[in-house]
């Protein structure tokens, strides 16, 4: 019995040793296979960045942060996800501003989807878990996730399990491709320079009324937790709303004044760029149209700080 003991000891001791390295070489072979891995650098950004350009893909295709840099001479960088909502926004604010150097912040809505549930926009648990070694990173994502903290803390298996059916998915299949939601520059910015099959520039601008809308709740208290916690840890908001060609929203820039607590900036573009040579679709902007819009946000953020 005494021997059993000691045997089943030293298999548990053994597990423990190697589960970490385990647990690290998982990590570290996602994110090669991965095109994008912003999310590495966390705490270089942290120390390093000024301004980070907080959104979706609106933001990621449509906010040039380089323009940006050179407009304002604040090392700008773009932190914006596609498909991600603002529930995934307020993670991300929160990971980056904690003990953060960066003190500005642009935050793109996207009108009609942000305060509402959307199908196509979602909270991007996917762009966290390669990350699971980072003790705050790994706190978010079980508070989103249906994963345990505290056993996710003791055991590196339990923690990095999706990882594993990634990895053995990319020594499959190899490098994820590189596109529109994933080849980042090295200011976190992906322009696009070709045009949706499906883009109808001759469809009428949709106008709708933002009292219309059913308004999910978690939604709003996250935008009102960011411009709270923006306030409390010194972090000028600037809030961005970019020009669509697909519709127009009346009445939300009184919805998000509202929940000002300081000296926040609304910048309302959507009045900007209406040819359809700007576009990539109804909904995007192309290269174009970022390094114009890209101009004219930088113009309007320099003159509120």
């Amino acid at each position: 019995m005494k021997r059993l003991t000691l045997k089943l000891f030293a298999f548990l001791l053994l597990f423990y040793l190697l589960e970490k390295p385990f647990g690290f070489f998982i990590s570290n072979l996602v994110q090669k296979y991965q095109v994008d891995n912003r999310l590495e650098g966390i705490d270089e950004i942290k120390k390093n960045k000024e301004l980070l350009i907080i959104g979706s893909s609106r933001a990621v295709n449509g906010i040039d942060p380089k323009i940006i840099t050179e407009k304002l001479g604040l090392e700008a960088f773009g932190m914006a996800y596609s498909g991600s909502n603002i529930l995934f926004h307020k993670t991300l604010v929160k990971l980056l501003y904690t003990q953060s150097n960066s003190k500005y912040l642009i935050l793109n809505i996207d009108a009609a989807e942000s305060f509402v549930v959307y199908e196509r926009s979602i909270y991007r648990k996917d762009k966290l878990e390669p990350y699971l070694v980072n003790h705050e990173v790994l706190e978010e994502y079980c508070a989103h996730a249906s994963k345990n903290y505290f056993l996710a803390t003791l055991s590196w298996a339990y923690r990095e399990n999706q990882n594993i059916y990634d990895v053995l998915t990319y020594l499959r299949k190899g490098k994820e491709d590189a596109d529109i939601t994933n080849n980042v520059d090295s200011f976190g910015f992906i322009p696009i320079h070709t045009l949706a099959e499906d883009f109808d520039p001759n469809v009428e601008l949709e106008e709708i009324q933002f009292s219309s809308l059913k308004l999910d709740s978690s939604r709003v208290n996250a935008f009102k937790w960011i411009l709270d916690f923006a306030s409390e840890n010194d972090v000028k908001v600037f809030i961005s709303i970019l020009p669509s060609y697909q519709y127009k929203v009346v009445g939300l820039n009184n919805f998000v004044h509202s929940f000002f607590v300081n000296d926040e900036v609304l910048i309302d573009l959507t009045n900007e760029l209406g040819d359809k040579d700007y576009y990539y679709d109804r909904g995007h902007l192309n290269s174009k149209g970022a390094k114009s819009i890209s101009k004219i946000l930088a113009e309007r953020v320099s003159n509120g700080i």
